[in-house]
């Protein structure tokens, strides 16, 4: 199975070249894009049944990436990324999370660096049985991939 994932925010990792019989070589065919923008490939290393595809610059972690070998098209898998140092650097958060009362408001705070957009959905009722459009509020994107909306 041909895969591919974000193993640092310069390189992209391919698995199962050898076994999907992809020669690579200074002619192999290898694109790697993000919303119809080439990201600039720095140097390509074959490691084993792995390719190794180093980028000049960062993927941009809000959008998809995608990477083209030689007629497949693989989406970038961004879950190995997550749990390394060079993400947390960028994105660990220790603040609160969730809501925060208070008699004249409340705060709601949610973190996710890869979201785009967060909506907060209130509801007047807490009757799942009472059909009812929800007041919609558009959260406040801040530093370090959180959001809040007072």
């Amino acid at each position: 199975m041909l895969y591919s994932y974000l193993n640092c925010f310069r390189q992209i990792v391919v698995n199962g070249i050898k076994e999907n019989k992809i020669r690579v070589n200074k002619n192999t065919r290898i694109k790697v894009f993000q919303s119809d923008k080439s990201n600039e490939i720095q140097s390509v290393n074959l490691c084993g049944d792995s390719l190794c595809i180093n980028l000049r610059k960062n993927i941009d972690i809000m959008q998809e990436c995608f990477v083209l070998i030689e007629g497949h098209l693989l989406k970038v898998n961004y879950s190995p990324l997550f749990k390394t140092d060079e993400f947390d650097n960028l994105f660990a958060y220790d603040g609160p999370l969730g809501y925060i009362y208070h008699k004249e408001y409340t705060e709601f705070y949610v973190w996710s660096p890869v979201a785009t957009k967060i909506n907060l959905l209130l509801f007047k009722n807490f009757d799942t049985s009472i059909q009812e459009e929800p007041e919609v509020f558009e959260m406040q994107r801040l530093d370090k991939g959180f959001s809040m909306q007072k």
